[in-house]
């Protein structure tokens, strides 16, 4: 799937530099002009989002049918490898194996990893989806900020799912009608704030078309063991060196019983939670008695009452505004080849929530120049930021002993220089 880490988005209603005259003539952005031969494209996971959920093996047969068809020029002159190639260097990834031989217990993400070691290779993002028929959508984007798309195409799939393999390899590509807009999903839930005792909440739940239940039924199966899955311990207070949730796939028998565990993208980190939820599930959790091979895809968190604010929270004296600050680890640059990887949450969300006191009483954003030094496990050495004359002289002292304490993922080389910067924002 085609992801960019979009963290905050803020509008800027003003700026120092004076705005140019209507009358100034400005050159046009230079037309994108595709090079010579065959671009080897950059593979991520296929998503498909149908009424049945899909084991990895089965997404892996329709992901290889494509890579076919890619392979014979049939969407353009791009190359791409075996999806069985790309799953095994991502499980590799997940092993902390890194393709200098490297070893490491904390990584990036397989996606993050390979979007820094393959920077100019054009990303196929693909999608199987049945809301309006069955159909294959594959867009390539460039990797420029501009996210050109290179290919936008659809293949039509007949209902039956056991054809698609076939049907990919056969069908014709069309192009994509020009979109209309669509509305926007709502998702609803508890409030973590009206609760009395941690609650289990299955987002997005999605079962197979051979259950006998329907998914608000399943909530029910979880919540008695929800001190179980608090065992596994808080997600929130884990580092997690991604941003996609990443859904649990579970195949079920006729008796009930989970037989099989696993997650629904393959280049993304599952949740620091994830295994040890896998391990409740399958053995205190039981489905009751139906169809063999029933499966559940879903998003499993726990809601805690009275949860403590989320770090963005108005300033002690309740001026009405909103305090933020937070690194921009996926626009780093550095020495090491996963320069743009190895900083996704090396600071937690909350961080600087002690320093926000220090912060004006009127809006502000300042991007802080931040130069950390780390070594072959992450974590950080030194670090120097370069605090401007609209940041308080208070907050920098408060902020600097937690920039200290950023633990990032392993880089490649043995030790790393990042540059990057600190986002520090006050808003309404």
């Amino acid at each position: 799937m085609r992801f960019k880490l979009l963290l905050f988005l803020f509008l800027v209603g003003c700026s120092a530099t004076p705005t140019a005259a209507k009358s100034e003539i400005t050159e046009p952005a230079p037309e994108y002009v595709p090079p010579e031969g065959p671009q080897e494209l950059l593979v991520t996971s296929l998503g498909v989002w149908t009424d049945d959920v899909l084991l990895y093996e089965e997404r892996a047969v329709l992901a290889e049918a494509l890579i076919q068809r890619i392979n014979t020029g049939d969407i353009g002159a791009f190359t791409a490898e075996r999806y069985a190639v790309a799953k095994a260097r991502w499980d590799g990834f997940l092993r902390g194996e890194y393709p200098n031989g490297k070893q490491c217990t904390d990584v990036p993400s397989p996606n993050a990893t390979d979007r820094a070691l393959q920077p100019e290779a054009p990303e196929l993002d693909a999608r199987i989806d049945c809301k309006e028929g069955c159909r294959l959508r594959v867009t390539v984007y460039d990797r420029d900020e501009n996210q050109n798309k290179l290919a936008d195409l659809l293949l039509d799939l007949p209902q039956d799912q056991n054809q698609w393999a076939n049907a990919i390899h056969q069908n014709s590509f069309k192009p994509y009608p020009k979109s209309k807009g669509a509305g926007g999903l709502g998702i609803g839930g508890y409030n973590a704030f009206d609760l009395n005792e941690p609650k289990i909440s299955l987002k997005f739940a999605q079962l197979s078309p051979n259950w006998n239940i329907e998914t608000k039924q399943l909530t029910p199966l979880f919540q008695p063991h929800v001190d179980k899955f608090l065992a596994c311990g808080d997600s929130n207070k884990q580092i997690w060196r991604d941003w996609w949730a990443n859904n649990h796939i579970l195949q079920v028998d006729a008796t009930g019983r989970v037989t099989n565990c696993e997650q629904a993208i393959e280049d993304h980190l599952p949740r620091p939670t994830f295994a040890c939820f896998c391990n409740v599930i399958e053995s205190s959790v039981n489905f009751g008695p139906g169809d063999q091979n029933r499966r559940l895809r879903t998003q499993i968190d726990i809601l805690m009452p009275k949860r403590a604010n989320d770090g963005m929270s108005p300033a002690p004296n309740n001026d009405g505004l909103r305090r933020s600050a937070w690194l921009n680890s996926s626009e780093a640059s550095g020495d090491d080849p996963l320069s743009k990887a190895i900083g996704v949450n090396a600071l937690a969300y909350n961080a600087f929530q002690a320093c926000f006191k220090h912060l004006p009483g009127r809006e502000m954003e300042v991007e802080v120049p931040v130069e950390f030094v780390i070594d072959a496990q992450g974590t950080t050495e030194s670090v120097a930021a370069q605090w401007p004359g609209a940041i308080p002289p208070d907050f920098a002292q408060c902020a600097t002993p937690i920039l200290k304490t950023a633990d990032f993922a392993c880089p490649m080389n043995k030790t790393a220089t990042l540059q990057t910067t600190l986002k520090v924002s006050v808003y309404k």
